[in-house]
């Protein structure tokens, strides 16, 4: 249902992360990256990050921006976004077991919904105020519900933004 709708969200099959919990029902964590990202660093390193998730987390992902004075979602996304400059979706490291099994705080209804009854409603109330497809969805999802949310330092999602106006993601320019 509404499938010609998520394909056409931003890219062509970006919003496929948002399904893969209702798809790949036997998987119980998950590491997707979209497929301009490498990894420079063993990826059992960033697998590690799922041991440190306390017990209300599902996911893990990056802060867009580090720099607020730089950051796109602080500055001019027209709806609730993660913490002070939003998150990053490109690197997304998911305990689908805990996103299945949770429910989801929201602004459209008192109850808190799955979270195969939660997309497709912020998409219809969002649709228009949003610019970065499923990123802008993951945003509200985690503006809402903070404590489901690990975040990752900016090394293992690191962009040009991080670079293009001076110097924004220590962590990375640091490893040697």
């Amino acid at each position: 249902e509404n499938v010609g709708v998520w394909k056409k969200l931003f890219k062509p099959c970006a919003s496929q992360r948002l399904f893969l919990p209702l798809i790949l029902k036997e998987v119980d964590s998950l590491l997707y990256v979209d497929t301009d990202i490498l990894f420079l660093r063993p990826m059992d390193d960033i697998w590690a990050f799922l041991e440190e998730f306390n017990h209300t987390q599902i996911a893990a992902m990056a802060p867009e921006h580090e720099e607020p004075r730089i950051g796109w979602y602080n500055r001019f996304a027209r709806h609730p976004y993660y913490g002070k400059t939003g998150v990053n979706s490109g690197v997304m490291l998911m305990n689908m077991t805990r996103i299945r099994k949770q429910y989801f705080k929201n602004d459209m209804t008192a109850a808190q919904l799955k979270w195969e009854d939660l997309l497709l409603p912020l998409l219809k109330k969002y649709k228009l105020n949003i610019t970065w497809g499923d990123q802008d969805l993951l945003n509200i999802v985690f503006h809402y519900n903070p404590e489901s949310l690990f975040v990752f330092p900016c090394q293992w999602n690191y962009r040009p933004d991080h670079c293009m106006y001076g110097s924004n993601c220590k962590e990375a320019e640091d490893r040697k």
